[in-house]
């Protein structure tokens, strides 16, 4: 099961003026946008790249609203790692694509000590779906490198996540407990 999100006019423009700033920030210490996506896009092009980055900050917000978490409002220049921190102190990493059928990639330069989970978020501006996830352990192993990607990286088809929005609601990694057993609903 998945759950949809739409952000409201005042979470757009939020997410519109942080993806603006660290979009900014990034590029004046030189760090660039992968294509990961096989798409050919041409990500130079900055209306391009700031959608992308629109969207990629709005499927953070979403999953954030969608789990009662604080999105991170960080602007400062970085390179991977993690976007949230679920109260269970798990450090998760949200990957957002526009494409219906696409999957969770992460490059291969991802730190896996900084990430303990993975989401994948599909959708564009201001509607996002979120589809399922994975521990950090899960997505990064030998079987799950993909080559037929522009720059090889771990990914891992919808139907290998673990589905989100079941009764649970990723209890993992929102409760106050490491122990997701003693959670009573």
């Amino acid at each position: 099961m998945s759950v949809k999100v739409t952000l409201n006019k005042y979470e757009v423009e939020i997410c519109e003026i942080i993806a603006e700033k660290r979009r900014s920030t990034n590029r004046q210490v030189g760090i660039l946008e992968p294509n990961l996506s096989g798409n050919n896009e041409d990500y130079s092009n900055l209306e391009i790249a700031m959608e992308r980055e629109i969207d990629g900050v709005g499927a953070e917000f979403a999953f954030a609203k969608a789990c009662n978490l604080y999105p991170e409002f960080n602007c400062e220049p970085r390179k991977g790692g993690s976007e949230l921190v679920g109260r269970t102190r798990a450090r998760i990493d949200v990957k957002q694509t526009p494409y219906p059928y696409g999957k969770l990639i992460a490059h291969s330069e991802k730190d896996i000590k900084k990430t303990d989970t993975y989401v994948l978020v599909i959708g564009k501006m201001p509607t996002f779906t979120i589809i399922g996830w994975c521990y950090s352990f899960d997505l990064v192993k030998r079987e799950n490198w993909d080559t037929s990607l522009p720059k090889p990286a771990y990914s891992l088809t919808q139907d290998k996540l673990r589905k989100f929005g079941e009764k649970h609601v990723f209890k993992e990694l929102l409760n106050d407990s490491r122990d997701w057993r003693t959670i009573n609903i």
